[in-house]
């Protein structure tokens, strides 16, 4: 019997762990678009017409960024350790 609730209960951790993962992701992904007024107000003139365009390619470098260091590092992960990596990052 003892081993079944440790189990659950390591189960339910586990869970807990990976819903907060997923939000942390989750929220990095967000955070660019509601803070994008802020940043277009504070690195850019208010008469810059091409400001919009500029706090755009913003979100781009993001998701190309994302895009290229998401296999480099996951490539990593499999051969080094895991804890190596994000002392690094």
């Amino acid at each position: 019997m003892e081993l079944v609730r440790k189990s659950v209960s390591g189960a339910r951790t586990a869970l807990f762990l990976l819903l907060a993962i997923n939000l942390f992701n989750y929220i990095d992904r967000q955070i660019l678009a509601a803070l994008e007024p802020d940043i277009r107000a504070t690195f850019f003139a208010s008469d810059d017409v091409n400001a919009m365009t500029k706090t755009g390619l913003l979100a781009v470098a993001f998701f190309v960024t994302y895009m290229v260091s998401a296999p480099i590092l996951g490539f990593l992960a499999d051969r080094i350790s895991r804890w190596l990596i994000i002392g690094v990052l």
